[in-house]
């Protein structure tokens, strides 16, 4: 009989390496997503179990469930707060599942109506399920897709203060020079030799349609540029956003921590996010009628210093039923 060649046996341990190579991953997303609906599957029961221990009135009580980052509790009590630990089951799923949405439900014993309506979002990091809980209490399992869109100036706001403008319109109508989408372009709004903060707001596009108002998170770009003889960055940046008449603002940025700015160098690709509401709610699409986006800039110095600011837009993040 004639053994196997060397060829041979590298051959079939180069295919058996290129079969695991393909079906590891394969195997790797089964299982997410099998951990995922686990986790809806589960959640979904749990709320129905604690609807239903509140409408048979047992321990003559309510019952909710509460839902941190990873993991959920079902409770006896009027909130997690004013809860009977005793009687606490703590679920904690399996894998990288994240909880967001509503944090907590509350169900009235006998009518077992709920706290408040609305979704809990179940997710793995790269796909999404979603729990839609309606004024009786009961729970709709949904899937959802993770989909982006970019809302550019198209109107005055609150603020323009900004002193100069180039290619562009004078103030109130700073927003022709930052609501391009071009990259680069030549319009935009500068300081020279100024030393304290001047603001600029501007009105975003309206309202747009989705079938799910949830926000996963809310970026400002901007485009900056700024320095002394264009030899370094050099001056400030604050992302700034006017929410319901407030305004709020972001981290200050020092253009000096982005090193040499030499003659003919791009601007500066920067962004802020905003993972939840001023307030610590989360974002809905609905407030994006009630927003405005815009920056504070300052030079670093009075003499010789400058900064220009290109372009601003904001990014949103959002779930879509499909």
């Amino acid at each position: 009989m004639r053994g196997f060649t060397l060829i041979e046996i590298l051959l079939v341990i180069a295919i058996i390496g290129l079969l695991a190579f393909l079906c590891i991953p394969l195997g790797l997303e089964l299982y997410r997503s099998q951990q995922l609906d686990t986790t809806a599957d589960g959640l979904v029961q749990a709320l129905a179990r604690a609807r239903s221990k509140a409408i048979s009135g047992e321990f003559d009580s309510n019952f909710g469930i509460y839902l941190s980052e990873n993991k959920y509790i079902l409770y006896k009590g009027q909130s997690f707060d004013l809860r009977d630990q005793a009687y606490d089951e703590v679920f904690e799923p399996a894998g990288n599942i994240i909880f967001s949405g509503l944090s907590q439900l509350n169900f009235s014993k006998i009518s077992g109506q709920p706290s408040q309506i609305g979704k809990i979002i179940i997710s793995n990091n790269q796909d999404y399920l979603v729990l839609d809980i309606n004024q009786a209490g009961v729970t709709t399992l949904l899937t959802a897709d993770l989909k982006n869109v970019v809302l550019r100036p198209n109107s005055p706001g609150f603020s323009c203060n900004i002193t100069g403008q180039s290619n562009c319109s004078a103030c109130p109508n700073h927003y022709t020079c930052v609501d391009e989408d071009i990259n680069p372009d030549n319009d935009s709004v500068f300081l020279w030799q100024q030393t304290s903060y001047l603001t600029d707001l501007y009105n975003i596009a309206d309202y747009f349609q989705a079938d799910m108002d949830f926000i996963n998170y809310f970026d400002i770009h901007f485009r900056v540029n700024g320095g002394v003889l264009n030899k370094q960055y050099y001056g400030w940046v604050v992302p700034v956003i006017r929410y319901n008449g407030t305004i709020f603002e972001g981290s200050e940025i020092n253009l000096s921590s982005y090193g040499q700015n030499l003659s003919g160098q791009p601007p500066l690709d920067l962004f802020y996010r905003w993972t939840q509401k001023p307030d610590g709610q989360q974002w809905q699409l609905s407030d994006i009628n009630n927003l405005e986006i815009g920056f504070k800039i300052k030079c670093a110095g009075s003499q010789l210093y400058y900064i220009n600011a290109y372009q601003i837009y904001a990014e949103i993040s959002y779930l879509d039923v499909k």
